[in-house]
């Protein structure tokens, strides 16, 4: 009920009794005044952009936008010719976007409003409620970034490779079709234009030892994915001190838990969430 702007936010699950909420992490629209309402004052903010194009091209192959085996009167239709007959259409219906899911959405900006006048004052507005926001084309060095601001551990940090789609990389596109996705991706290009800028100045902050770090995450998730994906567990992957790294260790379990499919693991968190609500009303406060 989050992907909603403007949805009824009371069938939320409650929070056990006598407790409050410490972190909501998942696909959410962000509502400024709600999350006001649920978190303390002194909450951090983090989101995370994609380039738009890249995104958006992504997702027309993700919704069926476009289609390998299209056809139409003349015969099978390329995708690239899908993309731009969709995009003309866009453009002829007067919308503002490419796509009503897109990266302005998630931001809280309805699809009426994603013009330059409004998204300007908006940005204004928003840009400084988050502490962090992470860079799809960069996510190992955003990880870095994101552990550093909150004093985090390497092993918080690591993760496996999972639902990747290489589809839109092998598609042409024609330089009116570029511009016209642009055209139409201007209230995405700025917040990504922002938020990318800042980010690098977050980075450059650092000081040069952060690319360092970096390249190590790299190493470690590079040892770990063998691990995982080889699936032979005779005993657990040991990962050496450093300089930026206490000694731990990788098992099976975690494994599996790091390989686990959004739904499933959606699934699981929200069952234990109404475990502990439902455990919290038989005790006495």
């Amino acid at each position: 009920m989050f992907h909603v702007i403007g949805r009824d936010y009371s069938q939320t699950i409650p929070a056990p009794r006598g407790q409050h909420y410490d972190i909501l992490c998942n696909h959410v629209v962000y509502n400024r005044e709600q999350f006001k309402n649920w978190f303390d004052p002194d909450t951090k903010y983090i989101a995370i952009v994609r380039d738009p194009v890249d995104r958006f091209l992504s997702a027309a192959y993700y919704y069926g936008v476009l289609s390998k085996n299209k056809v139409n009167e003349h015969g099978i239709e390329t995708e690239s010719l899908q993309l731009e007959n969709y995009l003309l259409e866009r453009a002829r219906n007067g919308s503002n976007t490419a796509d009503p899911l897109n990266q302005a959405v998630d931001f809280g900006v309805h699809p009426r409003n994603q013009t330059k006048s409004f998204m300007s004052n908006y940005l204004d507005i928003i840009k400084d409620d988050f502490s962090l926001v992470l860079i799809m084309e960069y996510f190992d060095e955003s990880l870095v970034l994101m552990r550093r601001l909150f004093c985090w551990e390497l092993q918080d940090i690591i993760y496996l490779k999972l639902n990747i789609n290489k589809r839109h990389l092998s598609l042409t596109l024609t330089e009116d079709s570029i511009k016209l996705l642009k055209y139409l991706q201007s209230a995405e290009q700025m917040i990504y234009e922002l938020f990318l800028d800042r980010f690098w100045q977050q980075m450059l902050h650092e000081g040069p030892g952060v690319f360092d770090e970096v390249q190590h995450l790299k190493n470690v998730l590079s040892r770990i994915s063998r691990y995982c994906y080889l699936g032979v567990f005779s005993s657990d992957l040991v990962v050496e001190t450093s300089e930026w790294n206490n000694i731990f260790s990788i098992s099976a379990d975690d494994c599996r838990m790091m390989m686990s499919p959004e739904i499933a693991m959606n699934k699981e968190l929200i069952a234990r969430q109404w475990q502990k609500y439902y455990k919290s009303l038989k005790k006495k406060i």
